[in-house]
């Protein structure tokens, strides 16, 4: 029903939040790095590609679990303890 559009809202914004920070954060701790003769498009798109890589390999755990949790219930799939647990808020 209408409730299930919401389901894993809470673990979108958990998983969207560190994201959002490491990409961004990331990304103006690089700029900085860079001397400014060097700072090209072509250099911020590589810095940007590179904090962009680092925030999705660090968030892609909690970015499984909230596909775990939003699935939790569809037909064809099955839960785990560890969705359980997490949908629940215990771990």
């Amino acid at each position: 029903g209408f409730l299930g559009l919401y389901r894993g809202i809470f673990i979108s914004a958990v998983e969207i939040t560190p994201y959002l920070a490491i990409s961004l954060g990331g990304y103006n701790y690089l700029k900085r790095r860079v001397p400014t003769e060097n700072n090209t498009p072509y250099t911020k798109v590589v810095l940007a590609w590179a904090a962009g890589l680092i925030g999705s390999l660090t968030c892609f755990p909690i970015d499984t679990l909230k596909r775990r949790i939003m699935l939790d219930g569809s037909p064809g799939f099955e839960s785990t303890k560890a969705v359980a647990a997490a949908s629940n808020g215990s771990a």
